[in-house]
């Protein structure tokens, strides 16, 4: 008996391939965005524990130092406007990457589909082969003792 060949297979192996790719590529860009929404979110802390100083010493602080004050919380209101492009353009990406690896996956999953139904149509050839011959074996015998 041959053995089973899926004549797709390096078709199978290269599908897996590039789902394997996209995962560590989804993957990757999911760290990048998380590190970008921390570096946002640090941002919005420090953001407020500057407010909260500047009104705890408003009362006690010169004039220069307020405008130094707001200038420095515009400035990192500017800041924060860029990371949040950053973090938008960085979640483009990651769906996009996840839509890639959802296409792909599909794919291999077709692929996969089909091996196992021409496995099941070989295994069941195979059982209907040993059936024959050893249908063709009790025949045998009959006719030869008959």
């Amino acid at each position: 008996m041959e053995k089973f060949n899926f004549k797709f297979d390096k078709v199978l192996n290269y599908k897996s391939t590039v789902e394997t790719v996209k995962k560590a590529n989804y993957g990757k860009l999911k760290e990048e965005l998380n590190k970008e929404e921390d570096i946002l979110n640090g941002y919005y802390d420090h953001k407020e524990d500057m407010k909260t100083k500047k009104n705890e010493e408003v009362a006690n602080t010169k004039i220069g130092n307020m405008q130094l004050y707001s200038k420095y919380l515009n400035d990192l209101k500017n800041k924060i406007e860029k990371q949040e492009n950053v973090v938008v353009n960085k979640r483009i990406d990651v769906d996009k990457s996840k839509e890639e690896l959802v296409e792909a996956s599909k794919e291999k999953k077709i692929f996969e589909r089909l091996k196992e139904n021409k496995h099941e149509e070989y295994l069941y050839l195979e059982k209907l082969s040993e059936d024959k011959i050893v249908d063709n074996l009790v025949s045998y015998r009959s006719n030869a003792r008959g």
